[in-house]
């Protein structure tokens, strides 16, 4: 949401709504909001507005982007050695290829 839209909700009349909820569904309400991340508030607020809510990545996905991210980076310094130096580094590029196929395998897994 861009700031000018956020200053704009801040501005206009706010309006509170009470909602009687069985303990069954103040629970599920309650596990779903943990699952996103975020506060039950602006979980509700993305409910209202018909947004998409899903749950918050874990610490192991997270890691596995930032592994992702560092491969891809070193794929690219490899090709852009390749293209200057007319040279490609087989041994580095099949270390890469390694370390994707087992990430690949270990998301399988999930």
């Amino acid at each position: 949401m861009k700031k000018e839209q956020k200053r704009h909700i801040q501005k206009q009349e706010k309006k509170r709504v009470y909602v009687w909820l069985t303990i069954e569904e103040f629970d599920h309400l309650n596990a779903n909001v943990k699952k996103s991340g975020l506060r039950r508030e602006p979980y509700l607020r993305a409910l209202i507005e018909g947004r998409d809510v899903r749950e918050a990545p874990t610490q192991e996905w997270i890691k596995l982007i930032g592994l992702l991210s560092g491969i891809g980076n070193n794929l690219n310094q490899l090709a852009r050695h390749a293209h200057y130096t007319g040279q490609m580094n087989t041994e580095k590029i099949n270390e890469a290829l390694k370390e994707i196929r087992a990430i690949f395998d270990h998301v399988k897994q999930w």
